[in-house]
């Protein structure tokens, strides 16, 4: 499709592309109104003749709208342009998304911690749970798809991945597919290495544990550097070690292939993880003195109830040895 930089959208002026996929094209523009900045998600011309992909651009924007909270992306507005494609006016994330914070904290040394994946299972947790108690299942949980925009309140955890300062959201519900009747059924569609194995076979049935799927595959794109490969070679990646195994054994059911060995719902999922990341807490000052009063009682005691202590010396070494009064002998 052309570019519509320069171009006026309605009462928004655009001044530049963000993104541009298959399906759409993403827009930096104006709200003239409002005078904010937000994003415009531009359907491409050849799809916008084709109906069902068309009315899917439209139900990602009723979608959002019904699965409203601060980690999934606002819809402000939709519309059509001249040429009678459809729109999405959405949040800018003015930070960009999760693939390109990784890339760049990784070229200055960093590495991913526990409360890295922490923040981001919390936030995808968070998010795909609105999402499917509104009865929709997202079927593209991939890094692009996680956003990342300024805020002016710093409430919430933060760390290098995601600063204060910042929110992560779920954005880009283009193959977002309604669960009504629970019937499942679905065309193929999904990103390669993060959509769940049944996404990728037409017809097949698609339900929550596609996502438990596409949520598991970017922790492991979080900790590797890749999406996960059938064959599981992103277990042998160094740096996992440093992980907790339990966590590492929850992410490897999850992208399991058959959906019926992955945890069966995001709650359940996201319960797992925040099991597995629990801090193992080192034993009290309070109870480590307790232990030492109990050692000082019992020597007391021995020696209250009559313990003899005879030594004997040789040239060489210089056993100590202890004999009670009950005849029982220890040495040390």
């Amino acid at each position: 499709m052309a570019d519509l930089t320069g171009a006026r959208i309605g009462p928004y002026r655009v001044d530049g592309v963000i993104g541009a996929g298959g399906f759409a094209t993403v827009y930096r523009a104006v709200d003239e109104r409002l005078r904010a900045d937000v994003a415009i998600q531009v359907l491409a011309d050849n799809h916008s003749l084709e109906p069902a992909i068309r009315g899917r651009g439209i139900i990602a924007g009723h979608v959002l709208r019904r699965a409203d909270g601060p980690t999934v992306l606002t819809v402000y507005d939709v519309g059509e342009t001249p040429s009678g494609a459809p729109y999405l006016v959405l949040e800018l994330a003015d930070r960009g998304d999760l693939a390109r914070r990784r890339t760049q904290l990784v070229e200055a040394g960093w590495s991913p911690s526990d409360d890295d994946v922490r923040l981001l299972t919390d936030a995808l947790s968070d998010a795909l749970s609105r999402l499917h108690a509104a009865g929709i299942v997202h079927r593209d949980v991939t890094p692009r798809n996680l956003l990342i925009r300024s805020t002016t309140t710093d409430d919430g955890p933060a760390t290098e991945l995601v600063g204060s300062g910042e929110r992560l959201m779920l954005g880009d519900l283009g193959l977002a597919k309604d669960l009504a009747a629970r019937s499942g059924l679905t065309v193929g569609g999904g990103t390669s290495g993060f959509a769940a194995p049944e996404q990728l076979r037409p017809g097949a049935v698609v339900d929550e544990r596609a996502d438990v799927h596409g949520a598991s595959a970017s922790v492991i794109w979080l900790l590797t550097g890749d999406a996960p490969d059938p064959a599981g070679a992103w277990h042998r990646t160094p740096t996992l070690g440093s992980h907790p195994p339990a966590l590492l054994d929850t992410l490897d059911r999850g992208v399991a292939i058959d959906p019926a060995d992955r945890p069966s719902s995001i709650s359940g999922w996201h319960a797992e993880v925040a099991e597995a990341l629990r801090p193992v807490s080192a034993p009290s000052r309070p109870a480590r003195r307790r232990r030492a009063w109990v050692v000082a009682a019992i020597v007391l005691l021995a020696l209250t109830v009559g313990v003899t202590v005879a030594m004997t010396r040789d040239e060489g070494d210089r056993p100590v040895t202890v004999v009670l009064d009950d005849g029982r002998v220890r040495a040390t």
